[in-house]
């Protein structure tokens, strides 16, 4: 009767045992399936994630680059017009005051109406030879003496070309791009009289980065560039530079 029952309690341990080997194996079995599930899931997402960033980033380039090429293309136009360009020769050539005077209402009245027309175009202005700014759209600027630097030039003829715009730092401390051509003299065409500039609008540059189609409410973009070469993160009215 003893040896009975020291047999059935010995066989009664032994199914136990195997039942938390099984238990156990069976816990391990699922925890590494469920690590592994977590780890493809996580990386799956993360995998996602980038790519609809990628994506939106592409977007944004694009968008950005259209409206620089449009701004590129309008600027070109400005003086297109035989009346304009005769305008702008008569102010550079500095003749009689009368005349001078007539050139100059036509000129400020037309580029008054671009700026109107154009917001992409923040102030339009011409420079003679001696850097002197003789006349703005910004009233306060003419008569000053400003070394034509941190420009992009552009030439007419060659709209189209791959360029790269020049973002610097405005007497103000916000970023900006101004694009300038080279007026020559009529009779004369390797004779340079001034610069016809335009300061750009950032203001669209920074809408398009601000816009958050395909981000969620986490996501966000960022203007990178390079401003007297070190890098910077270009936002509406601030530049929070760090060294390269």
């Amino acid at each position: 009767m003893s040896q009975s029952t020291q047999t059935i309690g010995t066989s009664s341990g032994f199914t136990a045992r195997i039942a938390r080997s099984f238990l156990l194996l069976a816990l391990l079995t699922v925890s590494m399936v469920g690590a592994v599930a977590y780890n493809r899931g996580r990386h799956a997402l993360e995998n996602a994630a980038y790519s609809r960033l990628q994506m939106t980033a592409t977007l944004k380039q694009k968008e950005i680059t259209r409206w620089l090429e449009s701004c590129e293309e309008d600027f070109l136009l400005i003086v297109d017009f035989p009346t304009v360009e005769a305008d702008i020769q008569t102010l550079l050539s500095e003749p009689e005051a009368a005349v001078y005077q007539e050139a100059y209402d036509r000129l400020s009245a037309y580029f008054a109406d671009i700026r109107e027309t154009k917001p992409k175009f923040a102030e339009i202005s011409i420079q003679n030879r001696a850097n002197q700014i003789i006349l703005s759209t910004n009233p306060e600027r003419e008569g000053q003496y400003e070394m034509a630097a941190n420009l992009t030039e552009l030439e007419r003829g060659i709209e189209g070309e791959k360029f790269a715009p020049n973002f610097y730092r405005s007497p103000t401390g916000s970023p900006a791009i101004t694009y300038a051509s080279k007026i020559y003299d009529s009779s004369d065409e390797n004779r340079r009289q001034g610069m016809l500039l335009a300061d750009l609008n950032l203001e669209r540059i920074d809408d398009i980065i601000s816009e958050r189609t395909g981000l969620d409410e986490t996501g966000e973009t960022y203007l990178i560039g390079i401003v007297s070469d070190r890098t910077a993160f270009l936002s509406r009215s601030e530049m929070m530079s760090s060294s390269e």
